[in-house]
């Protein structure tokens, strides 16, 4: 993955918080620049996670990465608003974890269909 991907993933992860934060009613309460970290660290470790398998993924292998580094950054940020106030029995971790996987999922799957698109590899092909 290039850096140009990296931005990608970032921009993308940016949109998918801001478009799910009102939609589902058990997301936290996340500000502008709240969402911008936590779309940055997505996009760093996405691309820490492609270098650390040389940077010739799939389209799939690269949905999955964006997968897990999106759901393991979204959950760890999350949990932090319900940790505070949490009792015995509250469940914030459960609902924390919810809109951590719907955030991971919508990335994956948008960074997945990108990186198909995308692809430099897929160009060259094209050319013969």
């Amino acid at each position: 993955m290039n850096w140009r991907g990296a931005i990608t993933r970032t921009i993308v992860s940016f949109l998918v918080i801001w478009a799910l934060k009102d939609s589902l009613r058990v997301f936290p309460p996340i500000t502008y620049g709240g969402m911008a970290i936590v779309a940055v660290l997505i996009g760093v470790i996405g691309y820490l996670g492609d270098e650390v398998f040389g940077g010739y993924l799939s389209a799939y292998g690269r949905g999955l990465i964006g997968f897990i580094a999106a759901g393991g950054v979204c959950s760890v940020y999350f949990s932090f608003f319900y940790a505070p106030n949490m009792p015995v029995y509250h469940y914030g971790y459960l609902w924390s974890g919810a809109s951590a996987v719907a955030v991971g999922l919508v990335v994956g799957i948008a960074d997945g269909i990108l990186a198909f698109y995308i692809d430099p590899r897929r160009r060259v092909r094209n050319k013969e």
